[in-house]
């Protein structure tokens, strides 16, 4: 990589380059007008490599600015190195120049036998200038292979038919006649396997580890990885993070459930292309793969309307080290069963964050573990497009874990939720808004449905002198209500936005005349970093901005950066 930059010319000096050169010199602008004066300001200016380190924090998702910064000195070439490669197959298009890279980091024996399975052996460097293969922290199978894949079809210029071992590419056998397309599978196995060898070492500094759709070439990568022989000789011990994003075999679990085993976080999504039969075989896999991660921490599970029994009762495995669950789309069993449901996450004491979203069907019966549940370290509660019941169970979360919680964020959505009935209110003699005043006033963000009568409670919170909201979300009640008394509500409500407010949401239905009253009242928008009006929203994003939003923003709508204010941001 460095030897191929060092052919490039310096780059024209560029925006990032100033911002940098403003946090080294307190006269930044003085001398440094062209691409000269800032790599020799630069080059005469040291830093210890921990110090860059937390400046290029700020850059790391700038590719172009990090290659820059390679090319100053030494000491900032190994300090934005780190960045380059933490995950280098996340961008596209991806560069084949990665896995030569790689390739150069092999032993001398593991390059001999490069020589065995390709055709064409491309020039790799002798000796890289940095371990690139140990700055690796995250990895995704698929991109991975995909590189691979890329690099063997671009370096090989295959013959009709060519005579290559055919077996194991890690040893010699008879020679045989191939046909271009089985040769070309096999050298990009052989290479692929060479390369996760390389990689996957007790040595190695992988933390993160992903199997991502990229369409057809997926299955390859996939069925590879998880082959017995494939894998013997590598190492996963080190691996913290393990996201599947779909799950092409059914036997995924139990061939994962001894090569995986100490994953702090666990991410499974995409499972709805899976008949009901095949599904409970994968239920029943997971959750054995669930309860065998010791150190597992963060859970996050999309079910795509299926019921995964077997998952949810393994929480209680986990109970004493899960500090944060977030389960959706899970499609709850709508006549009484006896399969278990919460009643495992309830056991889970250290729980700290919490999220239920598109979770439907749920009963009473099925909520009323959590209802029950104490947990002291609850710092964030997430509820999305949920059912009846939801809002008692808001309320006894709130009475029962009001210590250190700082996010309440709760949004139905009226198009696909049944309306909370009179008899559910009577279960609980406060409202969500009520509950949050009395117990948690100190939260940081907030978004609960509203009806008018509820809006004095909102004010009280908002105008409090311990209100330290940054991000508040106005959401819609039972009956529009608020949308329809625009006069008394949105005057109000903008005179008591507080000084803290960094992000507003706006879900209920909202003219041009209240948002009007609402801004002009709102005494701190200007320190506003985002702002979301639903309503408004795809008017906005077409460049259609209604006329309260030009009066009271007007700097926003004309600068570059409109669109990363007006977004939606929790």
């Amino acid at each position: 990589m460095i030897r191929r930059l060092q052919l490039i010319k310096k780059p024209s000096i560029d925006f990032s380059q100033k911002k940098l050169t403003k946090l080294f010199f307190k006269h930044p602008t003085k001398n440094v007008e062209t691409t000269d004066d800032f790599y020799n300001s630069v080059a005469s200016f040291f830093f210890p490599t921990e110090c860059l380190l937390k400046v290029f924090q700020y850059l790391e998702n700038d590719i172009v600015s990090l290659h820059s910064c390679l090319l100053v000195n030494r000491l900032w070439c190994k300090a934005a190195v780190h960045f380059l490669w933490e995950e280098p197959f996340a961008h596209d298009p991806i560069s084949i120049s990665i896995i030569t890279v790689l390739l150069s980091c092999l032993e001398n024996s593991k390059k001999l036998k490069l020589e065995t399975i390709l055709q064409r052996v491309p020039e790799i460097q002798s000796k890289p200038i940095f371990q690139y293969d140990k700055l690796i922290k995250q990895i995704s199978i698929s991109y991975f292979y995909c590189a691979v894949k890329k690099w063997v079809e671009h370096t090989q210029k295959l013959k009709s038919s060519y005579a290559i071992t055919i077996g194991n590419p890690m040893s010699r056998g008879p020679l045989k006649r191939a046909s271009r397309e089985s040769i070309n599978k096999m050298m990009i196995k052989s290479v692929f396997h060479i390369l996760c060898q390389l990689l996957f070492t007790p040595e190695t500094s992988i933390q993160s580890l992903s199997f991502n759709y990229v369409g057809e070439n997926t299955a390859p990568a996939y069925n590879m990885f998880l082959d017995k022989e494939f894998n013997q000789n590598m190492n996963f011990n080190h691996l913290r993070h393990l996201y599947i994003d779909i799950i092409l075999e059914c036997s995924i679990f139990p061939r994962l459930l001894n090569l995986i085993i100490s994953v702090e976080s666990l991410e499974l999504c995409h499972t709805h292309n899976w008949p009901l039969s095949d599904f409970s075989h994968i239920d029943e896999g997971f959750s054995k793969f669930m309860a065998n991660q010791k150190n597992l921490k963060d859970f996050r599970l999309l079910a795509s309307h299926k019921f995964p029994s077997e998952t949810l009762s393994s929480f209680a495995t986990r109970a004493d080290s899960l500090v944060s669950v977030e389960i959706c789309g899970i499609n709850f069993p709508k006549m009484y069963s006896a399969e278990p449901t919460l009643e495992g996450l309830a056991l889970c004491q250290n729980l700290e964050d919490l999220a239920m979203v598109h979770c439907v069907s749920l009963s009473e019966r099925d909520l009323m573990p959590l209802r029950n549940a104490s947990f002291p370290r609850l710092r964030r509660i997430k509820f999305v497009a949920c059912f009846m019941g939801y809002d008692n169970l808001m309320v006894n979360l709130i009475k029962n874990n009001p210590t250190h919680l700082q996010e309440i964020y709760y949004i139905r959505q009226m198009t696909t939720c049944i309306p909370i009935t009179q008899e559910s209110k009577s279960n609980s003699d406060l409202s969500i808004i009520e509950a949050v005043s009395r117990y948690s006033p100190q939260v940081i963000v907030l978004g609960v449905p509203l009806t008018v009568d509820q809006i004095p409670c909102l004010v009280e919170i908002l105008t409090s002198p311990k209100c330290q909201i940054r991000s508040l979300s106005i959401c819609e009640g039972e009956s529009n209500s608020i949308s329809i008394a625009v006069n008394e509500i949105w005057p109000t409500l903008g005179k008591a936005m507080p000084k803290t407010l960094l992000h507003l949401n706006i879900w209920t239905q909202i003219n041009n005349t209240a948002m009007k009253r609402f801004f002009h009242n709102m005494k701190y928008r200007d320190r506003l970093k985002t702002l979301y009006i639903k309503q408004w929203a795809k008017r906005i994003d077409d460049g259609s901005v209604p006329d309260a939003l030009r009066e009271y923003f007007r700097d926003k709508i004309r600068s570059s950066e409109a669109s990363k204010f007006f977004r939606h941001v929790i």
